[in-house]
């Protein structure tokens, strides 16, 4: 999986659009936009749970992004509702895809 080609296009077209994940103004300061969102998530702690990063590559369980898409985080003690917010839930299909992407590593590809 590629980040470029396969991870951003759902952020860009799911997460980061106006009033979410864009700018300086996002959420907790997870700016999810093209050319930032790997900086912003990979090996970073969860504002909400500081006990797992937001990507933990290798590792999609104790990735808090992952559980936010799959609406599990309350089960680690994370806080607020399922990703995206104020819209249909992600497909299994895109949920898949970047749990596969976070189990190759989340490499900046």
């Amino acid at each position: 999986m590629s980040l470029a080609d396969d991870v951003q296009p759902v952020f860009t077209s799911s997460c980061a659009t106006a009033g979410c994940h864009v700018g300086a103004g996002a959420p907790d300061g997870l700016d999810l936009s093209a050319g930032v969102a790997y900086g912003n998530m990979a090996d970073v702690a969860s504002i909400q749970l500081p006990s797992m990063d937001l990507i933990e590559p290798g590792d999609p369980d104790n990735s808090y992004l992952v559980r936010k898409i799959e609406g599990t985080q309350t089960q680690a003690g994370g806080l607020g509702g399922r990703m995206p917010a104020g819209t249909s839930p992600l497909s299994q299909e895109i949920i898949d895809m970047i749990r596969v992407w976070v189990e190759e590593g989340a490499t900046d590809n």
